[in-house]
C-alpha cells in the first residue's frame, strides 16, 4: 500500500467519524438555529479536523506491548539495589533487615516435603520435576501406610487420656528416641505451659500429633518429617532417672485418645 493510499484511508476514516459525531449531535442536542446547522453541515472545519485527529489518535494509540515488562525489570533492579545497599550498610538501623535477608537467603527450601505433599494429593509428581529430580537424588520419603506407629519404644503409660489432660504421659528408659507417628509438617516448635519443649506435627486431613517434654531437638519449624523419623529424645526425670514424654493426638481440632489407635508396651 502506497503512502497516498494510506493518507486517503485516514481521510476517509476521519470523514466517517465526523459523520457519526454529527449524527449524535442531532440526536441529543436540541434543534439549533439554521446558522448553527449550516456550520455542522460544512464538510470540514478547522475545529472538526482537529477533533477528528484526536479521535483517530485516541483509538489507534496504545502503550507498547513491552511496557509491563519494562516496569517489572525496573522494579526488580530497584529491589536488588535496595537489598544490596542495606546489606553493605554499617548503619545499626538496618541490622534487623540484614538479619532477615540473610535468614531468607540461607534458608533451605523443603523440596522433599513439597514433592511428597503433591504426590500424596494428586497421585503423581509434577510433570516437570521427574526431568530434573529423581527419588534417589531427592531422597523423598517413602509413602507409609495410614496407621500410626508408637512414638517411643518400651513406653509405659503413667497418666491416661482424660485425667486432667488432652493426651497421655508415657514413661520410658533414659533418653529414648522420640519418633514421628505419621509423616507430616512440623507446625510448632517451642515451649508450652506444663509440657516443656513441644513439637506439633500436622499430618493432613485435620490430624495432628503433639510431643511434649522433648529434648535434644532434631527438627525445625516447617520441616517435612517421615513416619518413624527421630525428632528428639525423652526428658530425664530428676526423681528416678527415667525418661518421660507427653503425647497427644488431635483430629479436626478435637483431642482423641491415643490408645484407641496405638498400643504401648
Amino acid at each position: 500500500m502506497s503512502f497516498d493510499d494510506y493518507k486517503e484511508g485516514v481521510k476517509k476514516r476521519r470523514q466517517e467519524r465526523l459523520h457519526l459525531l454529527k449524527k449524535k449531535q442531532r440526536l441529543y442536542t436540541p434543534a439549533a438555529s439554521s446558522s448553527s446547522s449550516s456550520v455542522l453541515d460544512k464538510k470540514e472545519s478547522p475545529y472538526e479536523v482537529k477533533y477528528s485527529d484526536y479521535l483517530y489518535e485516541a483509538e489507534y494509540t496504545h502503550e507498547p506491548s513491552g511496557y509491563a515488562l519494562i516496569v517489572k525489570i525496573i522494579c526488580s533492579v530497584l529491589l536488588i539495589a535496595g537489598v544490596y545497599t542495606i546489606m553493605k550498610s554499617d548503619n545499626p538501623t538496618f541490622a534487623g533487615a540484614q538479619d532477615f535477608v540473610h535468614e531468607v537467603l540461607v534458608r533451605e527450601y523443603n523440596v522433599q516435603g513439597v514433592m511428597a505433599w503433591y504426590e500424596k494429593k494428586t497421585g503423581e509428581l509434577p510433570a516437570f520435576l521427574p526431568k530434573i529430580f529423581s527419588r534417589e537424588q531427592t531422597k523423598a520419603p517413602v509413602q507409609p501406610n495410614h496407621d500410626y506407629v508408637v512414638p517411643v519404644s518400651g513406653g509405659k503409660v503413667l497418666a491416661a487420656f482424660g485425667s486432667g489432660q488432652d493426651g497421655i504421659m508415657v514413661q520410658t528408659a533414659s533418653m529414648v528416641p522420640v519418633e514421628v507417628v505419621k509423616e507430616g509438617w512440623v507446625t510448632f516448635v517451642g515451649q508450652k505451659e506444663g509440657l516443656g519443649l513441644t513439637i506439633v506435627i500436622e499430618h493432613g486431613d485435620g490430624e495432628e500429633s503433639w510431643y511434649g517434654h522433648v529434648q535434644n531437638l532434631k527438627v525445625q519449624l516447617h520441616d517435612w518429617v517421615g513416619q518413624g523419623q527421630v525428632i528428639g529424645s525423652t526428658t530425664i526425670q530428676a526423681e528416678n532417672g527415667k525418661g518421660k514424654l507427653y503425647f497427644a493426638l488431635r483430629k479436626d481440632s478435637v483431642f482423641i485418645n491415643p490408645l484407641d489407635v496405638m498400643k504401648f508396651d
